[in-house]
């Protein structure tokens, strides 16, 4: 089963969420199940190509009330083309706020 796995809070942000998605989908795999973390993008960053779960990173902002926490920028119109093929059978959010 395909699962999406949405949150405003991932790598490279180090926190309890963060934590909690990235276990969520490694237990995902060992069950499995082929888990894909959803998160907004960092410039500059990327992700370790040795994870065992994909991660599709959408574009994003920073706040001017918190440059921490990046927000993904919501569809205007069109799905966004990194999502457009996902085809999850299920989705899991974990938000911060």
């Amino acid at each position: 089963m395909r699962v999406g796995l949405f949150s405003e809070a991932f790598d490279p942000v180090i926190n309890g969420v963060t934590s909690s998605v990235k276990t969520l989908a490694a237990e995902l795999c060992v069950a499995g199940w082929e888990p894909v973390v959803v998160a907004p993008g960092f410039a500059g960053y990327t992700d370790d190509p040795n994870l065992s779960y994909d991660v599709l990173r959408l574009p994003s902002f920073r706040s001017v009330f918190n440059r921490n926490y990046p927000f993904a920028l919501p569809p205007l119109g069109a799905t966004p083309a990194v999502l457009r093929d996902a085809h999850f059978d299920l989705i899991h959010t974990q938000q911060p706020f």
